[in-house]
């Protein structure tokens, strides 16, 4: 279903916009009565409007269609971790990476990535990692400078305990190693960030409009993003769908003026 949301958006923003020439109205209206004029009003009430100054008007019906959720902004800490994507090349049987218990050696996983070496400097031998969604621990057992210059790679082999032998050698894998810990900060949900050429975003309600608010951000997780100026903890955003909102903010304004305010 929420795949669908893009187009049920664009069949509501239609429904609200250039719904016909007056020409075509003006054949119809005689014989319109009133049980038929209510029902056209009440229709006419439906879908997405833009307001200049205000945003967008989003009707009870379509807010229901698209599943507009709500969050408020929190305030909390950020770990400048950063993930980057390597590859399995080995797979060997009888080694620790991590504290077990007595006798027990699970089989290992040893996987290389490349940085760039301006990364490199922050990672040591023994670093400690974490490996795929699964977050399974691990370390760094090797860092090594491939080229020199100005766009100078490194090569950063890791290790990591894989008792259920769930990555094959040649499979992709992902490794986050950690980072400091940012101070007290706005956070959102990554969800309600809309990121764009113009900058990011996110989407303030104000009664049945949403208006869109510039945001500056700092780090960002998988699932959250810390927000620097333009938030503050207790304001509320829309959690989702953001991608569906602006999309209909560009048919307002850039369809033509059937959505302008007073029209």
């Amino acid at each position: 279903m929420k795949s669908l949301r893009p187009l049920l958006l664009t069949v509501a923003v239609l429904s609200a916009c250039g719904r016909g020439t007056p020409e075509n109205d003006s054949q119809h209206a005689p014989a319109l009565g009133d049980a038929a004029a209510r029902s056209e009003a009440a229709h006419e009430e439906d879908g997405i409007k833009f307001r200049e100054g205000k945003g967008l008007e989003v009707s009870d019906a379509t807010s229901k269609i698209l599943k507009i959720s709500l969050t408020r902004v929190t305030e909390g800490t950020l770990s400048a971790s950063v993930t980057r994507t390597g590859a399995v090349y080995r797979h060997v049987v009888g080694q620790d990476v991590v504290p077990v218990s007595a006798g027990r050696k699970p089989p290992v996983g040893q996987a290389s990535l490349v940085v760039a070496v301006s990364e490199a400097e922050d990672i040591a031998v023994g670093t400690p990692v974490t490996v795929g969604r699964e977050k399974v621990p691990g370390n760094v057992t090797k860092v090594r400078v491939l080229n020199a210059g100005l766009e100078a790679d490194a090569e950063v082999l890791v290790e990591f305990a894989d008792a259920a032998s769930r990555y094959e050698v040649g499979s992709p894998v992902s490794v986050t190693f950690p980072g400091n810990v940012s101070e007290a900060a706005a956070l959102i949900p990554r969800a309600a960030l809309l990121e764009t050429v113009n900058g990011t975003f996110v989407y303030v309600p104000n009664g049945r409009y949403f208006f869109r608010t510039p945001v500056k951000v700092g780090r960002k997780t998988e699932e959250t993003v810390e927000v620097l100026d333009g938030l503050y903890s207790g304001d509320e955003v829309v959690r989702e769908p953001v991608t569906s909102l602006w999309l209909a903010e560009l048919q307002a304004l850039r369809g033509g003026v059937a959505c302008a305010d007073g029209h």
